[in-house]
């Protein structure tokens, strides 16, 4: 159990970290903005998705971003299919930061849980 929420740890740090999935802009054709509940409101974009080495398109993707109709928005397509904004803020960068931080805590805590069940088993 620790493995697997390791490896899903693991998976959605290189998303984020953009090790993993395509990059690629969105040509925004409409922005509306939505009510977030606890998260509060946010805007969120659709229009058509061109990766920038594969030539891959998606005629209707939708992200979070807070822009207009008419933006080229740089986004990650994660390997699930979704869309994520790619951002160089601090606060992005501090978000970055915190992931990659639970991904390590958790790759160490499942070395020294498997050292331990060796050391047990000698």
């Amino acid at each position: 159990m620790l493995l697997s929420i390791t490896v899903l740890i693991g998976v959605q740090a290189a998303a984020v970290l953009g090790v993993l999935g395509e990059s690629g802009q969105i040509t925004a054709s409409s922005c509306v903005q939505k009510d977030g509940g606890k998260g509060g409101p946010y805007t969120l974009c659709e229009g058509r998705f061109v990766s920038d080495g594969a030539g891959t398109t998606v005629p209707l993707a939708k992200v979070r971003y807070p822009g207009r109709a008419g933006d080229d928005i740089p986004v990650r397509r994660a390997p699930w299919g979704t869309f994520e904004a790619l951002d160089d803020s601090i606060q992005q960068k501090a978000k970055q930061s915190v992931i990659v931080g639970l991904l390590l805590s958790a790759a160490i805590g499942c070395m020294a849980r498997g050292a331990f069940y060796l050391r047990i088993l000698k």
